[in-house]
C-alpha cells in the first residue's frame, strides 16, 4: 500500500458509506473545483438527524501534504469497524494504546463526526502526477488570477478563509505568511472565501451547525495548534479584537503591545486541555512527543481555517462556538516514506480518538 490518489480517496469514502449505512453517510459538497471535481465528506452518526454536538476533521488542504487524507480515512474506518464489531481499538506495537469497545460506543453514540479527507483534489492530482514532477505544489489549481502564467496558478486555501483576510491589518514589518501576489506559494486569493474548496468547508460548518470542535490536519512539525494564528492572545481587554475597525497596521508582531487578540480564558484553557489530550494519547502509541501551542508560535498567518472556525461565533452571535485546532503531524516535510507514514497514521488516529473522547 502507498499514498492514495484522488480517485482512491473518493472510492474509499464511498465504500465506507456503503459498508456501514447505519452509521455513515456520504455528502456531496456543492462547489466544484476549478477542474470540475466534486468533493465529498463523510458524516458519522448513529442517530442521523439528532443534531448532536459534532467534531469536524478536514485534511488535504495543502496539495503536497499527502498523509492527511489517509489519516482521516483511517480514523473513519477504525471507528466504524470497531463500533460494528465490538472489539475496541488497539494502536502501536503490541497494542500499546487501547480504546475499549465501550469507549468507541460512547463516542459514536454521543458525538457526530464530520470528516472531509480531501479539501483540495485538483492540487493533489497535480502534485502526484509523475509527468509534471512538482510534488511540492501547495495551492489549488484555479487559473483565474494567473494571467496565463503557470507559476501564478492557484490559491493557498489555508490563507483564503474569511478571518483577518486584509493584509493591511498587519504591521508592515510583520513576517506575515500570506501574500496578495499570485506567484507566491501563500497567495491568499482575490477575496476571502473566493475558492470552491474554502466554500465547501464553510458549507459544512453551516450545514452541521452543531459542530463544536474543528481540526485541520497538516504537515509537518509535531504540534497541535489552537487559536490564534494571526497574533498573540490576551484575556484582559475584550475590546481589543479583530472586529474593531481601528486595527490596520497593528497585527502580527510578536512581543508587541500595540495589538494582541482577545481570547476568553475559559476557551483558552479548554483548547489547551483538548490539545494536551491529543498529544498524550498520541505519545502512548510509540512515545512520540508532540507539542501544543497557539498558532502564532509559527508566525502570523491570515485567513486560516481553525481561526475562521473559532471566530464565527464572535462575528455572528447566532452561530455555535467552535474550538479550532490545526495538527501539524510528523517531522518530515511533506510526504514521508510510506513505512513511516503508516506509523504516523496510527499515532495521529489514536490522538484524534483521545481528543474526541475528551469532548464527552
Amino acid at each position: 500500500m502507498s499514498y492514495y490518489n484522488v480517485i482512491e480517496i473518493d472510492t474509499a469514502l464511498l465504500n465506507l458509506a456503503a459498508a456501514f449505512p447505519a452509521q455513515a453517510q456520504a455528502i456531496d459538497l456543492p462547489y466544484l473545483t476549478a477542474e470540475g471535481r466534486r468533493c465529498r465528506a463523510l458524516h458519522l452518526s448513529t442517530a442521523p438527524g439528532a443534531k448532536r454536538d459534532a467534531v469536524m476533521i478536514i485534511g488535504g488542504v495543502h496539495a503536497d501534504e499527502w498523509g492527511s487524507c489517509e489519516i482521516v480515512l483511517n480514523l473513519a474506518s477504525d471507528l466504524l469497524k470497531a463500533y460494528s464489531a465490538p472489539s475496541g481499538l488497539a494502536y502501536g506495537p503490541g497494542g500499546s494504546k487501547v480504546y475499549g469497545s465501550q469507549q468507541v460506543h460512547d463516542l459514536l453514540d454521543q458525538r457526530d463526526l464530520v470528516l472531509l479527507p480531501l479539501v483540495n483534489p485538483d492540487g493533489r492530482q497535480y502534485c502526484q502526477d509523475p509527468t509534471i514532477g512538482d510534488d511540492q505544489w501547495r495551492k489549488n489549481r484555479n487559473p483565474a488570477n494567473s494571467g496565463g502564467q503557470a507559476d501564478r496558478i492557484g490559491v493557498d486555501i489555508n490563507r483564503n478563509f474569511d478571518f483577518v483576510f486584509d493584509l493591511a491589518n498587519f504591521e508592515p514589518t510583520a513576517p506575515v505568511s500570506g501574500s496578495a501576489d499570485p506567484s507566491n506559494g501563500h497567495y491568499q486569493g482575490p477575496w476571502a472565501n473566493s475558492e470552491a474548496e474554502t466554500g465547501n468547508v464553510v458549507y459544512l460548518l453551516d450545514r452541521f451547525a452543531s459542530t463544536t470542535w474543528f481540526v485541520d490536519l497538516h504537515s509537518s512539525g509535531g504540534v497541535m495548534h489552537y487559536a490564534w494564528h494571526h497574533d498573540e492572545w490576551q484575556d484582559d481587554r475584550a475590546e481589543m479584537n479583530f472586529r474593531t475597525r481601528r486595527v490596520q497596521h497593528l497585527m502580527g508582531t510578536l512581543g508587541s503591545n500595540n495589538y494582541r487578540e482577545f481570547l476568553a480564558t475559559d476557551d483558552r484553557v479548554e483548547m489547551q486541555r483538548l490539545a494536551g489530550r491529543f498529544t498524550s494519547d498520541l505519545a502512548d502509541v510509540r512515545g512520540t512527543q508532540y507539542r501544543t501551542d497557539s498558532g502564532i508560535a509559527w508566525g502570523p498567518y491570515p485567513g486560516t481555517s481553525h481561526d475562521y472556525a473559532y471566530s464565527r461565533h464572535l462575528s455572528d452571535s447566532s452561530k455555535r462556538k467552535v474550538l479550532g485546532f490545526t495538527c501539524e503531524w510528523g517531522s518530515i516535510f511533506h510526504h514521508p516514506d510510506w513505512s513511516d507514514m503508516e506509523e504516523i497514521i496510527e499515532e495521529v488516529s489514536a490522538g484524534l480518538v483521545g481528543f474526541c473522547l475528551a469532548t464527552l
